[in-house]
């Protein structure tokens, strides 16, 4: 996968940020990220995942993708990313409240819309800022 812009995502109380993959048309999170954002464990959104992925309510090759990445000890490993199909199928399950205003950030663009921090008259999403404001 292309690894796209990266943008900040930060929630309403500005409690939490999160940088935000965008590419082809959809935003892309990690199990790590999901965790924080929807404020539950890993090991939850994990089992949720799996059993998404085992009830084959999404496919796999549609909704991961693989990442090279470079730790902080040096070595490079691959990390699983999922687009937004996925993060609403686990955000409905955990039903956060944070993650409600994520979902609905994305959730209202449409498909064949390009996904991006600007939208409508060039005002910018309020939830959403560049990384480098």
């Amino acid at each position: 996968m292309d690894t796209g812009e990266i943008i900040l995502f930060q929630t309403q109380g500005g409690e939490t940020k999160i940088e935000v993959r965008l590419a082809h048309e959809s935003v892309w999170l990690t199990a790590d990220q999901m965790a924080e954002l929807f404020q539950r464990n890993k090991s939850t959104i994990s089992r949720h995942i799996k059993n998404i992925l085992e009830s084959v309510e999404l496919k796999r090759d549609s909704v991961v993708a693989e990442i090279a990445t470079t730790a902080s000890d040096g070595k490079t490993y691959n990390v699983a990313y999922y687009n937004l199909d996925m993060i609403l199928s686990v955000g409905y399950r955990v039903n956060s409240h944070r993650g409600v205003h994520f979902i609905e950030s994305f959730e209202a663009a449409p498909k064949e819309a390009p996904i991006h921090p600007q939208i409508g008259g060039g005002s910018p999403r309020p939830s959403l800022q560049s990384p480098s404001t």
